[in-house]
């Protein structure tokens, strides 16, 4: 899903609550991430009624850029150190990082820190979105949206 070969420019829309699950450490990646981290997925246990929801900020590209700068900029920035004193506060932040040190953030999040072809796992425009806690998280890069930096 990652190749631009396969992308062909495009982007995969996903829920963040899993909707699959992995049967076991058999497979293609060899059991490669099954203990650390596939092995802990955690279904789904709740009825969304998309028809509901209001899905407007994915009508396309454009707007999903825009949604997605507006949650950056209201977002309050912090340290990746802090992170744990904001437990149970129910706020949404952000975190900048750094390409060299994402390995360490990653691991601070349980998150898989691999990238294949420049993408990271979860990631559009180098923001991935997260819960943590009571939190909702939104890592991201200098580089992206412009003027939404530390």
């Amino acid at each position: 899903m990652r190749r631009p070969d396969v992308r062909k420019g495009r982007h995969c829309i996903r829920p963040e609550i899993s909707r699959s699950f992995t049967f076991g450490e058999e497979g293609v990646s060899g059991g490669q991430f099954f203990k650390q981290h596939l092995g802990k997925i955690k279904l789904n246990d709740v009825m969304v009624d998309w028809s509901k929801q209001d899905l407007s900020h994915l009508a396309s590209a454009q707007a999903f850029d825009d949604y997605l700068t507006s949650q950056l900029r209201s977002a309050a920035a912090i340290n990746v150190e802090n992170v744990d004193s904001y437990a149970g506060q129910s706020k949404v932040l952000r975190i900048e990082y750094e390409d060299a040190k994402y390995k360490a953030v990653a691991q601070k999040f349980s998150l898989m820190p691999d990238e294949k072809e420049g993408v990271r796992r979860m990631s559009y425009r180098g923001v991935i979105p997260l819960s943590w806690h009571t939190n909702r998280i939104y890592l991201h890069t200098r580089t992206w949206p412009p003027g939404v930096s530390n």
